[in-house]
């Protein structure tokens, strides 16, 4: 009956080192699962954060095309017109000969327009003495013209 005893009493132990390894396995097992967990929200942390770069570059992006289209048509622009001697050393921009748009022959303010202000010079009768040419924003721009626009 000893025997029968001691088959039992292994039986119990081999079935509590079961349990004691799967107890250890499952703790294993978890701290597996919490690690992975941890890596998977640093994981989304950083692709949150590749989002918001990607957001930021993207808007940097459209203000640099938006630039650069403004840009191309004031270089468009001033290829309509030339520096001029309007009078002895007097200078303006004269508009080409070649535009297409119907616009009449004129001159644009050479301070104005290199701050970047288009202003139309305008043609002002001193009766007998001639003609000047007038900015309208600025009176220190007017000058004797001895040609016509």
């Amino acid at each position: 009956m000893e025997i029968t005893g001691a088959i039992g009493a292994l039986s119990s132990v081999i079935s509590l080192a079961k349990t004691a390894l799967d107890a250890r396995d499952d703790a294993k097992a978890q701290a597996a699962v919490a690690d992975a967990m941890t890596r998977l929200i640093d994981l989304s942390m950083s692709a949150l954060t590749l989002v918001d770069l990607l957001a930021s570059l993207q808007r940097a992006n459209s203000e640099l095309e938006k630039e650069l289209h403004e840009t191309k048509l004031k270089a468009q622009e001033r290829e309509r017109y030339t520096l001029a001697e309007a009078s002895p050393g007097v200078y303006a921009y004269r508009s080409n000969d070649t535009q297409q748009d119907g616009t009449p022959p004129h001159y644009l303010c050479q301070p104005c327009y290199d701050k970047g202000e288009k202003v139309v010079l305008r043609r002002q009768d001193l009766h007998m003495w001639g003609w000047t040419m007038v900015c309208p924003t600025s009176d220190k721009h007017s000058f004797p013209a001895l040609e016509k626009p």
